[in-house]
């Protein structure tokens, strides 16, 4: 008959084989012959978290931790299931305590970054992480979470430096592909984000976090039935994957179904409530419905869980300007603007709100700002933007960039262009348009101007 200590090996090599019922048969014997054993209590509770029920895990762990208090990987274990329950605040205590009893315990570390990220400390995350790799720098699955806070921080070139690491230890890792996808995107490298996405569908069909990758990105190439349809497909693999119908719900919002892309964001948050992306969706879908404080609302619980999310920032700014409400809407763009002063839609309405006050020159300072959105297609002219400049023998083309509305606002200024004493024409916008007086056809032109 084996002794325990022989039991107990056996058992953990059936566990990582994934033999979880031979497992659990060899820890229940062992406790029919010695209930009071705290390391078969432990590794039965493991089988339980690993099989989903959390409960029978957290009972057996802590019967466990009632025998053995003095043991870290005990505490690191109650964290995990803890975790798992989304008792965050009982988890965070959990894994304190294991790292006050064993402050170099590697997988502690990886474990709080894991739930440091969900509760939106990712820059916390980084420093367990990377105290982690000083200890296992050969970990995969360690570089691949350390890219992921780094996503969220905002540093997508950190992040691929990441990706990148855990592929070159195991090149087959799907979930590393698809993220280093993710990262990509950020970039604006599309072309290599969506080739990452379907490289990690060609290794491993099955990965539903591969098809909602494909799809965000495939909205950013405006490929909106491709993107539907690859968002259909995660959630075929997986009906409550939060992220997939979060995606879904942008994607209807992107069409003008508002009403839809609600729908889809509730269900996301049905799955996770904590996801601020999906309470970003959502007070999207109600904004757009003119439901205007119930968005703000929203986006409120959005910054709640990240409060570094500089897009609920400048959604919220946007829904209070609708209010009426100037002042909050400014300090809103202000707020997004100190997380990423490079937003576009912050600097946009930032720049607006500076021309109702009568701010000229900062305010279309920041409008400029619109050709970074989608919703401002730029026209390319081969021929450099006009500044203001004398345009020393160059003609200058007028064209009209946005609606009827703002042609005809903006071209009474035409005639001061004639005053100019270097004038020599000014010329021709859209043919849907009829043409000034003040202007007539022109030549080639060799300097471009806006209106």
């Amino acid at each position: 008959m084996p002794t325990i200590v022989e039991a107990l090996t056996w058992g953990i090599e059936n566990q990582r084989a994934g033999r979880r019922g031979e497992a659990e048969a060899i820890y229940r014997e062992i406790l029919r012959h010695q209930p009071g054993n705290a390391d078969a209590l432990h590794l039965l509770g493991l089988v339980a978290h690993e099989g989903g029920r959390h409960e029978r895990a957290l009972d057996l762990i802590s019967q466990a931790l009632a025998l053995a208090p003095a043991l870290a990987p005990f505490h690191n274990s109650l964290g995990s299931v803890l975790h798992a329950l989304g008792r965050w605040e009982e988890a965070r205590a959990a894994f304190e305590r294991a790292l006050a009893l064993d402050p170099g315990f590697a997988q502690a570390h990886v474990n709080f970054g894991n739930l440091l990220q969900d509760l939106g400390s990712p820059g916390d995350a980084v420093l367990h992480y990377q105290e982690a790799l000083g200890r296992m720098p050969g970990a995969p699955e360690v570089h691949n979470n350390l890219g992921n806070a780094h996503l969220a921080l905002g540093h997508p070139e950190e992040a691929v430096g990441c990706f990148q690491t855990a592929l070159g230890l195991r090149p087959d890792y799907g979930e590393a592909l698809v993220n280093l996808g993710g990262a990509l995107q950020r970039l604006k490298r599309l072309e290599e984000a969506e080739a990452c996405c379907r490289q990690a569908i060609g290794r491993q069909a099955g990965l539903p976090e591969a098809y909602a990758n494909l799809a965000a990105i495939l909205v950013d190439r405006e490929q909106w039935a491709e993107a539907e349809a690859s968002c259909r497909e995660a959630l075929r693999l997986r009906p409550d994957f939060a992220e997939a119908w979060c995606n879904l719900g942008n994607l209807w919002n992107l069409r003008k179904g508002y009403a839809e892309g609600e729908r889809c964001c509730r269900r996301a948050l049905g799955s996770r409530p904590r996801h601020p992306e999906s309470w970003n969706n959502l007070g999207n879908a109600l904004k757009q419905q003119d439901r205007l404080e119930e968005a703000i609302a929203c986006y409120r619980e959005a910054l709640g869980l990240r409060p570094d999310y500089a897009n609920a920032y400048a959604n919220q700014g946007s829904a209070w300007y609708h209010l009426g409400n100037f002042g909050a809407a400014m300090e809103c763009y202000d707020a997004a603007l100190r997380i990423d002063p490079s937003h576009p839609e912050a600097r946009l309405n930032r720049g607006l709100l500076l021309l109702l006050r009568g701010e000229m020159e900062e305010g279309w300072r920041e409008y400029e700002w619109r050709w970074e959105l989608r919703e401002f297609p730029r026209r390319r002219f081969e021929q450099p933007l006009w500044r203001g400049e004398p345009p020393a023998g160059r003609t200058i083309l007028v064209t009209a960039e946005q609606g009827l509305g703002d042609t005809i606002q903006f071209v009474r200024y035409l005639p001061v262009l004639r005053e100019r004493p270097w004038y020599r024409c000014c010329g021709t916008w859209r043919a849907r348009t009829r043409r000034s007086p003040a202007a007539r056809p022109c030549r080639p032109s060799t300097c471009t101007s806006r209106c």
